[in-house]
């Protein structure tokens, strides 16, 4: 029993079993360490707050402030923690004392991945975390910046939002004190062109690897000559720049990636860049307008060009494996150039195994040169082969037999109709007749799936598919999508229904014919 004063030790602690303590006493005890709890927690964050506000300059708090000007600093945080605690605070509960210790043993590999995966302004409030994890960030190999890193606007103009965004790449870059192996850079507010000049040649500097730059309004961003001069870079992606090579370029010799997207380049310098690439495996052009493209990649395996160029010549490409060219529109000039048509085309890449010929540039392959019944080099490793065809245009349809006929490892094949208002009215029914009349001369020994979209020419692509089951052995399905006025016209729809599933001849006896909706 406790005495009045409290002389005598607990019952507890000196073994004795004593009476049972009354419930109301209980409930009063615990109001009491709540309420008395409460405050110092109160008390313990005002003196906190106080000595951030007074002796924090150079600390965690003044570097995130540096770089977000976030107005609350204890935040939730992205992996698992309920709340980020200021390190220099003493007192804490045990489960924070513990994440803590868990955070602190984890591999440096590991911080480095999980830091390279946050944004910027929660790689910075890592810093928070505990004393340990204080510079963290400064040597986080990985900086990015988008729309989402930037702090929101705080009722400012435009002009002091756009400043504010610049020096927080400023001080983000000022404060990094490690190597940086990626930068990447995608904002349409900045107001100052030299800003990001000033940022490349730090980066020139640091030996990054790999730059990626996306300027979605105003005038394109013109490069300076330091991005030029990163000799360790490995991988680049540019959007909206205007790419003028300096004349003392001397290439990018760890270059593997190159990904290039409405750019103001000339095709002098776009081949002088290309070919100053030894090593590069993946090329995409996409909505560069008017250039000639000449590609010498020995190296290159993936080649993706979009757009309304004017030229294409895959001049040494021996182990391209997936190419796909997308020609959105054709003029006049496509006419007088003339020289390089299918067979050149294919003759280039001898090792290619996924080919897409989209837009009109199969038209434009075809128009060039005479289409021989089968390429001089047959495409042995092609297996698969997609096409937007024209099934009225007769020139396009020999162009896609005489690519079928030479592709003996072909499995899948996918056409997509593709109706061109330039297109001769009477060559469909010719067309026509190019596949009725080989019907059954060639076989597809390896072709398992076949699909074909946008159906709207009965005519010629009825005849296709009879000529496509009737000559592939192995067929499991062909799956053909109509056109919408086909599926609303219900005696076109059963004609078509009547021609494929009932009158059509077949070599595979398990091959499936599915119309799609």
């Amino acid at each position: 029993m406790l005495r009045e004063g409290g002389a005598e030790h607990s019952p507890a602690r000196s073994g004795k079993v004593g009476a049972p303590v009354p419930r109301n006493l209980l409930i009063r005890a615990e109001k009491k360490l709540t309420t008395t709890s409460q405050a110092y927690k109160d008390n313990n964050m005002r003196k906190i707050s106080a000595h951030s506000d007074s002796s924090l300059a150079g600390s965690a708090k003044y570097e995130s402030d540096l770089i977000t000007n976030a107005p609350n600093l204890i935040t939730v945080s992205k992996f698992g923690m309920v709340k980020s605690v200021p390190y220099h605070v003493n007192r804490c509960s045990s489960s924070t004392s513990e994440i803590r210790m868990d955070l602190d043993r984890l591999p440096n590999s590991v911080i480095e991945e999980i830091l390279g995966r946050l944004p910027i302004q929660d790689a910075v409030r890592t810093s928070l975390l505990s004393r340990s994890w204080r510079h963290r960030w400064q040597s986080t190999p990985r900086l990015a910046f988008n729309e989402t890193s930037f702090p929101p606007r705080l009722g400012e103009s435009d002009l002091e939002y756009k400043c504010r965004l610049a020096k927080a790449v400023d001080r983000a870059l000022l404060l990094h004190t490690s190597p940086i192996s990626e930068f990447r850079l995608s904002c349409t507010d900045l107001e100052n062109w030299v800003d990001v000049d000033v940022w490349l040649q730090v980066l020139s500097r640091k030996g990054v690897g790999s730059v990626g730059l996306c300027f979605c309004q105003g005038f394109p961003y013109k490069l300076p000559s330091y991005l030029f001069e990163c000799e360790l870079l490995g991988r680049m992606e540019l959007y909206s720049c205007d790419l003028k090579l300096p004349e003392t370029f001397k290439g990018f010799r760890h270059l593997v990636a190159l990904h290039l997207e409405r750019l103001i380049v000339s095709g002098a310098d776009l081949r002088r860049l290309i070919s100053g690439c030894p090593i590069l495996e993946e090329l995409q052009l996409s909505q560069c307008r008017g250039f000639d493209v000449t590609i010498c990649a020995p190296k290159l395996r993936k080649l993706t060009v979009g757009g309304c160029f004017m030229y294409l010549h895959l001049k040494h490409t021996p182990v391209l494996a997936a190419a796909s060219i997308c020609l959105s529109a054709l003029s006049g000039l496509h006419a007088v150039i003339g020289g390089y048509g299918l067979a050149e085309l294919c003759s280039a890449a001898p090792q290619i195994e996924n080919l897409v010929i989209g837009g009109h540039f199969l038209t434009l392959l075809s128009a060039i040169g005479h289409i021989p019944e089968r390429l001089p080099h047959a495409l042995s490793r092609l297996k698969n082969l997609t096409i937007d065809l024209n099934f009225e245009d007769l020139k396009e349809c020999e162009a896609t037999l005489c690519l079928l006929r030479s592709c003996c490892s072909l499995q899948i094949l996918k056409i997509n109709h593709q109706h061109r208002p330039y297109a001769l009215a009477d060559t469909g029914v010719e067309a026509e007749l190019v596949w009725e009349a080989r019907k059954g001369l060639d076989e597809f020994d390896k072709l398992t799936a076949v699909e074909i979209t946008r159906v709207a020419c009965l005519g010629s692509a009825i005849a296709f598919m009879r000529f496509v089951v009737a000559a592939a052995a192995n067929l499991v399905r062909l799956d053909v999508g109509l056109d919408k006025k086909v599926l609303d016209d219900d005696s076109k729809f059963k004609e078509v229904a009547k021609d494929l599933f009932m009158s059509c001849p077949r070599a595979s006896g398990q091959g499936r014919i599915v119309l799609l909706d």
